[in-house]
């Protein structure tokens, strides 16, 4: 039993991957469909999270003022990170709800691409600021697994956003010396959660996208019958 469950995974994998590869190559076919349908997937997540997070991030902005201007204990550098993170928020938002971008397949994945980064790194950044007073890897970790779980990418787009994020969280706790060994295992652990998770969903995507295919071409196949049922009764 544990040997057909493993060839039924490896077998799955393998089509997924087959999809991943002829989609990356533009070959058209269902590797294409599926890149579409994998970034029309995450385009509307995109446009409801741009949406959201300015108007829930505001008790975190008045919280980061009010530490900073009246209780004297806050971190000032969260306050420029809060600046430039709506500028960039209001002006991904933007892009994102172009009336266009579904029209342009390059595009459409470069903007996706960005916006995805534009959130994992805002995460990675703010740990690295609040770690100055704490070792908490807790937003570092929600950007990382957002990205794996939620934000399912097709190609190797999230492997750059997940690098990017850990070269930006090490080189941050090397710059501010909190660089220690609870840090490094609690974001080792976070590293190997987003790898499962990332296989997972990348898996959980190709599958429901066969699925659809397959529930497509019975539809179509029912159509056809119901054609031919019609035919012989007329005559």
């Amino acid at each position: 039993m544990l040997r057909f469950h493993y060839r039924f995974a490896r077998v799955f994998f393998r089509r997924a991957k087959r999809l991943s590869a002829t989609g990356k190559s533009g070959r058209g076919g269902s590797g294409e469909e599926f890149y579409r349908a994998a970034y029309g997937e995450i385009h509307m997540v995109l446009r409801y999270l741009y949406l959201l997070i300015p108007v829930l991030y505001v008790p975190f902005l008045l919280l980061d003022l009010y530490g900073a201007f009246v209780a004297g204990d806050g971190t000032p550098g969260l306050i420029y990170f809060d600046a430039a993170f709506y500028v960039c928020v209001f002006g991904m938002l933007f892009l994102l709800n172009r009336p266009t971008l579904r029209s342009d397949s390059f595009r459409l994945r470069f903007v996706c691409f960005t916006a995805t980064l534009l959130l994992a790194l805002a995460g990675t950044i703010q740990s690295v600021l609040t770690l100055q007073t704490g070792e908490d890897l807790s937003i570092f970790a929600l950007s990382v697994l957002t990205v794996s779980i939620l934000l399912r990418f097709p190609d190797r787009s999230r492997v750059w956003i997940y690098l990017a994020c850990f070269i930006t969280l090490y080189a941050g706790l090397f710059w501010t010396e909190r660089l220690s060994s609870l840090l490094i295992q609690n974001s080792a652990w976070v590293g190997l959660f987003t790898v499962v998770f990332d296989r997972v969903s990348f898996l959980a995507l190709a599958n429901n996208f066969l699925k659809a295919r397959r529930i497509a071409a019975l539809n179509r196949q029912l159509v056809q019958e119901d054609f031919k049922k019609s035919d012989i009764i007329s005559i």
